[in-house]
């Protein structure tokens, strides 16, 4: 489906779409979409880019939710992806590959964990990146109360990677992105202090605002 022709759509997400000219009208119930982004030689073709930012502004008053979908990405693409996605204000998704090969996974988990030393390095605003970010909410949660497992809420993380990945590429890639994570923070021990700090600070800041000292 081309974003041009979401006009007369009812839906509230919309997955997938090529990002071609823009549509008249934004429905008001669309509430997020993602898009395929589209590279030359490494890097997001300036002409998507230039259709990306004029996408984003139109539909800013909307309060539509961008995600800009990758495939077949090679690790060394990823920061400067990131710094891109981060400064448009949309979302990231690093599709899983079509064919579930050995080859596939390793490269699939060096694109991933490359992605999340890049976010751990990343100064401003950082944008939200499927499926890394969810797997660090995970990592902290389990950190802060112990839970084994983090059931994903919304149907774009279900559809794209929960109800599609292998069980045993699932249990691969979280163990890869996790020594991922305590390799660059120097260990498990650094992360969960890290993890509790941050925890400590937002909650004080919390209480601050709300007592009015904030």
């Amino acid at each position: 489906m081309n974003i041009s022709e979401i006009e007369k759509s009812e839906e509230e997400c919309l997955h997938g779409l090529v990002l071609d000219k823009m549509p008249d009208t934004i429905p008001d119930n669309l509430k997020e979409v993602s898009v395929k982004a589209e590279l030359k030689l490494g890097a997001l073709c300036p002409e998507f880019v230039t259709k990306l930012v004029t996408w984003t502004i139109k539909c800013k008053p909307k309060g539509v939710y961008t995600i800009v979908e990758f495939n077949d990405l090679e690790p060394e693409m990823v920061s400067r992806l990131i710094l891109v996605c981060g400064n448009l204000q949309v979302g990231i998704s690093l599709i899983p590959p079509a064919d579930f090969t050995p080859d596939e996974l390793s490269n699939y988990k060096k694109v991933l964990n490359e992605a999340a030393v890049a976010l751990l390095k990343f100064r401003g605003s950082a944008p939200y990146l499927f499926p890394v970010c969810n797997y660090l909410e995970y990592m902290a949660a389990n950190v802060l109360s112990g839970i084994t497992a983090l059931e994903p809420k919304d149907l774009y993380t279900k559809n794209t990677f929960k109800n599609v990945l292998p069980l045993d590429w699932v249990d691969d890639i979280k163990s890869s992105l996790a020594d991922a994570v305590y390799d660059h923070l120097g260990g498990r021990e650094k992360f969960e202090e890290s993890v509790k700090l941050m925890a400590y600070v937002t909650s004080n800041s919390v209480e601050g605002k709300i007592s009015g000292n904030g």
